[in-house]
């Protein structure tokens, strides 16, 4: 087994000034019913996602500019979408994965609304296990 550390960068999807709220997916796992590939080129299974966004929601939610700093605000809605979540609430979604709703500080808000920030960007430290081919 080896620790690595991982990011991945996903468009946001709504940014809700009034209310102060950007939505996106977090993590993607399947796009149109095919393993998604990251920015390391890497497929997070479903079943993994829901465990670490589980521990996410549990112990962190807090929401940093790029991995960077203080934190700016902080994740107020997480909904990990699995096909078999999706199925059960009769959703056909072209993406499964972690969607979140998050609440950035005034400042980094405006970044979101006027374009300058186009995504979230999750990072962590992975356990990978050596798989024989």
């Amino acid at each position: 087994m080896s620790e690595q550390a991982f990011q991945t960068a996903v468009q946001v999807c709504k940014v809700d000034a009034g209310l102060g709220l950007v939505f996106g997916y977090a993590w993607i796992c399947l796009e149109d019913g095919k393993e998604y590939f990251d920015l390391q080129r890497e497929h997070t299974p479903e079943a993994v996602m829901l465990d670490a966004s589980t521990d996410f929601m549990l112990n962190s939610r807090v929401a940093k500019a790029m991995h960077e700093n203080e934190a700016i605000g902080e994740v107020v809605f997480g909904l990990p979408l699995t096909t078999d979540l999706a199925k059960s609430l009769e959703i056909v979604p072209k993406r499964t994965g972690f969607i979140i709703g998050m609440r950035p500080n005034a400042e980094n808000l405006a970044k979101f609304v006027s374009g300058e920030y186009k995504g979230f960007s999750i990072g962590g430290m992975a356990v990978y296990d050596e798989v024989a081919e």
